[in-house]
């Protein structure tokens, strides 16, 4: 009867073995002594709470594991314990909404996602609240217009992107409203000509670019609309400066011969 009751008790421990002989609990520390991370495991994959601390011992960061893989709210804090961000997981891709927080509480960054990867509009906050940015996303990658914001709401600048890439001209504004920049991009490069305005309305600078580099005539302006400065680039390299006075006239004309 003893021998019976001994071999039943040995077949449920074969039984169980497989669930609890192989859950285990890592620990690393730090050189205080206190934990600085823990996993849980199970069958040799992360399964359950996984934490990290920092070296206070208050919680920086949590996430939690189903076979090995990210499931679920995953989430971030500062030392003060104010929530960092947080980021929803399923089987260990990103999936759904995705925020980040200024410590005040504000609402940092939103960001959709879809099969990991970006997707739909991106909002960007400054820690007042107000809008810093807007992106839309299409398959992880930027397409449409991409618009900056001054803090007080008006257009800072917006970009063109193409599936991913920047086409077209990229406008820059002071906060009056004034043309600050506008840009020429091709194929996600700098080309084309390229102007720059003082706040006034003023054309500061004009100048010509090759394949991202600098190439043919540039002109930089003084205020009341004279040439200062006349340069010639070859292939990105500066290689003729005419330099000249508010009034027009010529103070110096210096070549770059060691650039050619």
């Amino acid at each position: 009867m003893n021998i019976k009751r001994s071999l039943i008790f040995l077949s449920m421990i074969a039984l169980i073995r497989p669930v609890l002989g192989l859950a285990e609990i890592k620990k690393e520390y730090y050189t205080n002594g206190r934990v600085k991370a823990e996993w849980n495991y199970n069958n040799g994959m992360l399964e359950g709470i996984s934490k990290k601390y920092y070296e206070d011992g208050k919680l920086q960061y949590e996430s939690f594991y189903k076979k090995g893989k990210q499931e679920g709210m995953t989430k971030e804090y500062y030392k003060s314990g104010k929530i960092k961000g947080e980021v929803n997981f399923k089987a260990g891709v990103l999936e759904g909404v995705s925020k980040k927080y200024y410590e005040n509480g504000e609402l940092k960054k939103e960001v959709i996602f879809r099969n990991g990867k970006p997707e739909g509009l991106s909002k960007g906050y400054y820690v007042s609240g107000k809008l810093e940015e807007e992106i839309i996303y299409k398959d992880g990658k930027p397409e449409g217009i991409v618009k900056e914001y001054y803090e007080s709401g008006k257009l800072m600048g917006e970009e063109k992107y193409i599936n991913g890439q920047q086409e077209g001209v990229d406008k820059e504004y002071y906060e009056n409203g004034k043309l600050k920049a506008a840009r020429n991009y091709k194929n996600d490069k700098q080309e084309g000509i390229t102007k720059l305005y003082f706040e006034s309305g003023e054309l500061m600078a004009e100048a010509n670019f090759n394949n991202e580099k600098l190439d043919g005539v540039c002109k930089t302006y003084y205020l009341n609309g004279k040439i200062q400065f006349l340069d010639t680039y070859q292939n990105g390299l500066r290689i003729k400066r005419k330099t000249y006075d508010e009034e027009g006239k010529l103070q110096s004309d210096q070549d770059y011969p060691s650039a050619k």
